[in-house]
């Protein structure tokens, strides 16, 4: 061989030596990318099971608090049916002393004492006591409502849970409240 063949394939080794010592770092610098990737992945599919977890465990809440919610709508339309019974009968009462007073007085003459029977007074004013306690009880449960209403609708909307449950949540509570009026 001549030496300047031999001097263009010594260049061309140290060219091709080279060339495969760039590539070999190229590829450590990608065995490292793919490395701190795999880390990264890794980490972020830990946090993405742990959110899972966390809104599994705020939905079982929701379920709870719709229960929850459910149950004093009722006990509100429980105590406004009652109340609205008891007024009717106090209504009634308070209508048959006024018609009793009426006829005793255009009869009799008598005072007011001697013309309504004490069992009926009492009865009457047993009632009307009762219609207060119901009225206050249908306040205090409607303001705990609205409370717990207002708590739901901002828990959603905190952790912004679907529209859907807050429209439900916010016409059911709704439409209790209308049961009061």
């Amino acid at each position: 061989m001549s030496d300047s063949l031999e001097a263009s394939m010594m260049k061309r080794i140290g060219e091709l030596k080279a060339e495969n010592a760039r590539l070999k770092a190229d590829v450590n610098e990608l065995a490292d990318g793919l490395k701190l990737a795999s880390e990264v992945g890794i980490k972020m599919a830990d946090e993405v099971n742990r959110l899972k977890a966390e809104c599994q465990a705020r939905q079982a809440e929701n379920s709870v608090l719709a229960v929850e919610c459910d149950s004093l709508k009722a006990e509100v339309e429980r105590l406004t049916s009652e109340n609205k019974s008891l007024q009717a009968k106090a209504t009634n009462i308070y209508n048959a002393m006024v018609v009793g007073c009426k006829v005793e007085e255009i009869t009799h003459k008598a005072n007011a004492d001697s013309i309504i029977s004490q069992g009926m007074m009492s009865e009457a004013m047993k009632m009307m006591e009762e219609s207060v306690a119901i009225r206050e009880q249908v306040e205090r449960l409607t303001k705990a409502g609205d409370a717990m209403h207002s708590f739901v609708i901002g828990y959603i909307v905190e952790n912004r849970l679907s529209s859907s449950y807050l429209s439900k949540l916010d016409d059911g509570w709704q439409n209790a409240k209308g049961v009061q009026s």
